[in-house]
């Protein structure tokens, strides 16, 4: 990761690299965002096709195979939202790279990917630990039709929680549903990353065995769009804090199309997912760890200190 860092870096002319280049320290390392908006960094609009190279290698040696894919697709999404929503400025070059710090230092350094559903942090807290918090990856249109074929992006983080929650008898179910309606927004956003302290829905402990399974594939979906050694990494926290107090809770429709919402929160993580804008077809989805975002509990820092 750093290699790709470094390579990147010295890609650019030293313009380039003064809108790349931040210090560790600076505000900005905290100010990340899933909506169209003006951001710090160097867009890949702004980059020269070797450097716009160089920025996807190192992107792609943060995630893995299905990881990197799906940042491709979402980016790849922003030509298709183009002639839906003409009023609006979508454009696939409006994905901001940011590096803190100094790589060819060693840890701490951070760096980010940041754009229209696509906002990963890297924090290399040390040589060896590389913490990709927050998470952020979502689709609009989740699903869309091209040619007679249909497209998804995140169909998994979907698909396997609806299996979850259809496959629950009634008591089970009736613990795990939180409210009838989907909350509109993901809870967790930019700034609030601390605003759900306590885990709400079903326990893992009470789930039936095929349901307890069930759960941690689907978290391994999520851990698993990270390169395999962060990815076990993450999973292994999970398994030595213990998956019994790993909580599901949804609210909202069980069947595909209505708007709906779940998220899985346990000591180590907090994921939560929203598909309810543009006829449930819009998806939003974000991986917290809130002792651990932006690496700051392996840094010594506190929330308090962020701004």
């Amino acid at each position: 990761m750093a290699i790709e860092a470094i390579a990147f870096l010295d890609s650019l002319d030293h313009a380039r690299q003064q809108d790349a280049l931040y210090p560790f320290d600076a505000g900005e390392r905290f100010d990340w965002h899933y909506v169209p908006r003006l951001r710090p960094g160097l867009h890949l609009r702004d980059m020269e096709a070797g450097q716009r190279r160089a920025a996807m290698a190192l992107l792609r040696s943060g995630l893995s195979d299905t990881g990197f894919a799906a940042a491709e697709g979402i980016m790849a999404l922003e030509e298709v939202l183009k002639p839906l929503e003409p009023s609006m400025d979508y454009d696939p070059g409006n994905f901001a790279f940011t590096i803190f710090g100094n790589p060819e230092m060693g840890a701490p350094w951070s760096w980010r990917v940041d754009g229209h559903h696509l906002s990963i942090t890297f924090t290399i807290a040390a040589d060896d630990t590389v913490v990709a918090l927050p998470h952020f990856m979502g689709a609009n249109p989740a699903a869309f039709d091209d040619a007679h074929r249909v497209h998804s992006v995140l169909g998994a983080e979907e698909e396997m929680a609806r299996a979850l929650i259809l496959g629950m008898d009634g008591s089970r179910r009736h613990r795990t549903v939180i409210a009838q309606q989907a909350p509109g927004e993901i809870l967790t956003g930019p700034g609030r990353e601390r605003s759900l302290s306590r885990p709400a829905g079903l326990p893992l402990a009470a789930m039936a065995e095929g349901e307890s399974t069930q759960l941690l594939e689907l978290v391994a979906v999520y851990a698993h769009r990270l390169r395999p050694e962060m990815a076990q990494w993450e999973l292994d926290r999970l398994h030595e804090a213990g998956t019994a107090g790993l909580h599901f809770a949804w609210a909202g429709g069980l069947l595909q199309g209505e708007p709906h919402y779940y998220r899985i929160h346990g000591p180590t993580l907090l994921i939560e997912y929203d598909n309810t804008q543009n006829r449930a077809n819009h998806i939003h989805t974000v991986w917290h760890d809130p002792a651990l975002d932006f690496g700051r509990d392996l840094l010594g820092e506190h929330y308090g200190n962020a701004h």
